[in-house]
């Protein structure tokens, strides 16, 4: 298992990772979801999905494309890469230990951010962006099915003034994973949040992993805002902040 995740008798699996630090972060790690309608895109082990039922989500639904060779490829396939990871892809598995254990209702189904369907007012993408070749048609899909807020975590980059809004093509680079694509700034991240149609756009202070990598919030009803309005580790994104990336990037 790589995420840990603890069950409502108190019963913990332990993992890598305990996404409760970014929970905390965000300041919804008790949320109510009571009535709610999540999604959970690439989702994998399933962490967001579960932690939103047990937290009262009313209906959940886990997407997920599975396989390696489903992945948002060009016009080639890393044939070899993808042999790989199908063998040593173990989400699905620790996916349903879970939904055994639980005694779940989350709905599970084979699909794409590109063709996610439905009305949900909590939408998270967990480490999906950066493999994406189209992240903001990625992002315009959700906002269509998304009436509250979209939660994203993904990789940045680091390397250049994260206040212009720009983004780099990885598959033109040797020294990243095959199924890497997308490398942008946050500037670039948070615009194309806006461009969407989110109303309101924060993101994180705090980076992880190296620094490489951060989440941003997107919300699209703006009675939401309570619960991010006063968080100190996140940064909103007001017409000042606008206007500067504005001035970097004009011409």
């Amino acid at each position: 298992m790589r995420m840990k995740i603890t069950y409502p008798n108190g019963t913990v699996h332990e993992g890598d990772r305990d996404l409760f630090e970014w929970t905390n972060l965000l300041g919804i790690t008790n949320y109510d979801f009571t009535g709610k309608r999540v999604l959970d895109i690439a989702t994998d082990e399933g962490w967001w999905a579960f932690w939103a039922e047990m937290n009262g989500a009313k209906y959940v639904e886990a997407s997920d494309v599975e396989n390696g060779e489903d992945y948002d490829w060009g016009a080639k396939k890393d044939w070899e890469w993808i042999k790989k990871l199908n063998e040593n892809r173990g989400g699905r598995k620790v996916f349903d230990f879970h939904h055994k254990n639980l005694k779940s209702k989350v709905v599970v189904k084979k699909e794409s951010i590109y063709d996610v369907k439905g009305n949900f007012d909590w939408v998270f993408a967990h480490g999906l962006i950066y493999h994406l070749r189209h992240p903001l048609l990625a992002i315009d899909n959700v906002k269509k099915v998304c009436n509250g807020v979209f939660i994203f975590e993904t990789e940045i980059d680091v390397s250049v003034d994260q206040t212009i809004a720009q983004s780099k093509f990885y598959k033109t680079m040797n020294n990243h994973r095959p199924s890497f694509w997308t490398n942008a700034t946050t500037a670039c991240y948070a615009s194309w949040l806006n461009d969407s149609g989110f109303t309101d756009v924060y993101y994180t202070n705090k980076n992880f992993k190296g620094d490489r990598r951060k989440i941003f919030i997107g919300v699209a009803d703006p009675s939401y805002n309570d619960i991010f309005k006063n968080n100190e580790n996140l940064v909103y994104c007001d017409e000042k902040y606008w206007q500067e990336v504005f001035e970097k990037i004009k011409f």
